[in-house]
């Protein structure tokens, strides 16, 4: 019978097994990548190295001091080229994640769809509520809305109270994100095509949109000012105005870029931390609306 001693030794052997298999892995998932080299060490040759001090085929001190490196040189590198690759697995695991969860959404608003759950009211779906909604952001009136759609108030405000208590009902959240789609879907306005692209991407397999409707640091300073306008009494709206964008934009901007962010949240997150420092600070001075840059 094996002593416990045994027992542990084969387990810390098993362990390290894994260890070697999962390491390499992610190491041949971001072969595919075509990282560019950490100063002038390719990722082939840095595995290979960190592989061999792994399985003590090599010292640490020995690599360190064949290559003519400081050992926080080295530390440097190996830190970069590791950040690379627990990276790309992360973001791979958060998009399957995401797939997965479009996919279940997917089949919860199929699956109320059959229940009658988002079966229109008084005729009118959720999808044309959703861009009633739109239509009231942009400043239709709801008197006109409710006539666009050849209702009278009584029946809109049934309507509305309607979708309004299903939504809190529902505790997956279905039909919130189906009225997000149609909402999205309906968006108006010169970033239009970002909240269309936000909404579309929202459906299992959907594609990426080929541009940014703003750049990743304006959509984060943009974010910090209207932290900072409603911590100080600034109306968020007049706020957004000094950007140039209106409050319709600016949901579609947001949407954008809150579903770029979530898929790529390893990627961002430095230049998140940065950016978000920097405005953050400028925001939060009381003459802070002096130096935009348009």
């Amino acid at each position: 019978m094996a002593s416990q001693d045994d027992l542990d030794a084969q387990e810390s052997e098993r362990e390290q097994e894994q260890f070697l298999k999962d390491f390499q892995s992610k190491v041949d998932a971001a072969s595919a990548k075509n990282f560019e080299p950490v100063e002038g060490f390719r990722l082939e040759r840095w595995s290979e190295l960190k592989l061999q001090i792994f399985r003590n085929e090599v010292m640490y001190e020995d690599v360190i001091e064949s290559l003519g490196l400081t050992e926080e040189a080295w530390d440097d590198i190996d830190g970069k080229w590791m950040m690379r690759i627990e990276r790309d697995t992360y973001q791979d695991a958060v998009t399957k994640a995401m797939d997965a969860q479009k996919q279940q959404m997917a089949s919860q608003a199929e699956a109320m769809r059959g229940s009658g759950d988002l079966a229109p009211v008084d005729g009118i779906s959720l999808e044309a509520w959703a861009a009633a909604q739109v239509k009231l952001l942009n400043g239709m009136t709801v008197n006109d809305v409710a006539k666009e759609l050849k209702v009278e108030m009584p029946v809109w405000d049934r309507v509305s109270a309607e979708w309004m208590a299903r939504m809190s009902r529902d505790t997956t959240a279905t039909i919130a994100t189906v009225y997000g789609q149609a909402f999205m879907g309906a968006s108006q306005g010169q970033h239009a095509a970002a909240g269309q692209a936000a909404g579309a991407s929202m459906n299992a397999g959907a594609g990426a949109m080929q541009s940014d409707p703003v750049s990743f640091e304006r959509w984060v300073e943009i974010s910090e000012s209207q932290n900072a306008a409603v911590s100080q009494g600034i109306d968020p709206q007049t706020d957004l105005e000094k950007f140039g964008v209106s409050l319709n934009d600016w949901v579609n901007i947001n949407s954008y870029w809150g579903q770029k962010y979530a898929v790529n949240a390893m990627a961002y997150m430095e230049d998140y931390t940065k950016f978000s420092d920097k405005y953050r600070e400028k925001y939060a001075a009381p003459d802070a609306n002096s130096d935009i840059d348009f």
